[in-house]
């Protein structure tokens, strides 16, 4: 007895393909996640500005430090002569005491005697 070769199977509809993915929504998903970036970034700005605000802090003290000096012409103009010497010949000019930059023989012979007599008379009045 031989048995019957079984027929071929036939899908009950057409095969039309891959399905596409349903839509979502990304985009608001999108602009809603972009909007919580931005926020929490404002957020952390203004934390921040306030947080460097604060009398007790090293900013606050360091600045209010630096108000009377800013507030004498001579005590800046001697700091911003220093920190170019310090720019030009290294910073251990930064540290050195006003006789110190006197007594200096290369200083006179590159500034020439009446800058280097005008910069001491700017170091020593501040």
């Amino acid at each position: 007895m031989s048995q019957p070769s079984p027929a071929a199977l036939v899908p009950p509809r057409p095969n039309l393909g891959p399905e596409p993915w349903p839509e979502v929504g990304g985009s608001a998903t999108a602009w809603i996640a972009l909007g919580m970036i931005t926020a929490l970034a404002v957020w952390y700005l203004a934390w921040r500005a306030l947080r460097g605000r604060r009398p007790g802090s090293a900013v606050a003290a360091d600045s209010a430090a630096e108000e009377p000096a800013a507030a004498d012409p001579f005590v800046a103009l001697a700091r911003s002569a220093r920190e170019a010497l310090a720019l030009q010949l290294g910073p251990a000019w930064q540290a050195r005491t006003t006789e110190e930059i006197a007594l200096d023989s290369g200083l006179i012979g590159l500034l020439g005697k009446d800058d280097h007599g005008r910069l001491l008379q700017l170091l020593q009045r501040a």
